[in-house]
């Protein structure tokens, strides 16, 4: 059921709805003054819409859900639309490229906003973590601390359709769970980079790769917002 109250952050989104949706039915009636001014910002008003309705829909599920936000440059897990973990991504010039393909190919099929992950693995992790941060991700997951792995991860990758990758790593030395299966998901992102592979990395504090490691999950919806 719907309440008011705790779902009140969902108003400035829905008078944004409404007031893309007026402009939208005004651009239809016709007009003497056409320009590519006009048409630009007839598509960006039409992309910030779909960007609303697919942050809307997720926030209506009262699911976790992942945003990887270009636009403020922040990795956010959001639960009811509200963020319960960020980390900034720090991206330079040097990456405008990799930032872009990415962008370019999440959105690939149909411009879709949402894909849902397909896949992680961890290369390696070390078994030290302390009772203060499993506190601290049990409180972001609702999980009991003593159901968590003591791991902390030194490097994994999440995963999506179209091959589609974010790597994170910290500086903790592990040791890893698999040499075989590193080597073979290893030797897939080099056989995959000549079909386009877009790839993401991001370095990441240890208790913060701990919390995100664990809250991402095989299916966990994805939002992308563009820069």
């Amino acid at each position: 059921m719907f309440s008011f109250r705790q779902n009140l952050w969902l108003l400035p989104l829905i008078i944004l709805v409404l007031i893309l949706g007026c402009k939208s039915k005004q651009s239809e009636k016709p007009s003497s003054k056409t320009s590519d001014t006009q048409s630009w910002n007839r598509s960006s008003e039409e992309v910030t819409y779909e960007l609303i309705q697919s942050e809307l829909r997720l926030a209506n599920s009262e699911a976790l859900y992942l945003v990887i936000n270009f636009a403020k440059r922040k990795l956010q897990l959001k639960l009811k639309g509200a963020v319960i973990w960020d980390y900034p991504m720090e991206i330079t010039k040097d990456d405008s490229d990799e930032v872009h393909q990415f962008i370019e190919r999440f959105q690939s099929e149909g411009g879709k906003f949402v894909r849902p992950v397909t896949g992680k693995h961890l290369f390696a992790s070390k078994n030290l973590n302390p009772d203060s941060v499993l506190a601290i991700v049990s409180k972001v997951l609702s999980v009991k601390p003593e159901l968590l792995q003591r791991d902390i991860p030194e490097r994994f990758l999440v995963q999506w359709g179209n091959r589609l990758t974010l790597d994170i790593s910290t500086n903790v030395t592990g040791e890893p769970k698999s040499k075989f299966k590193n080597t073979m998901v290893e030797v897939g992102q080099v056989l995959n980079r000549p079909f386009g592979e877009a790839q993401i990395t991001v370095k990441m504090k240890p208790e913060a790769a701990v919390t995100f490691y664990r809250a991402v999950q095989i299916g966990l919806p994805t939002l992308i917002y563009p820069q």
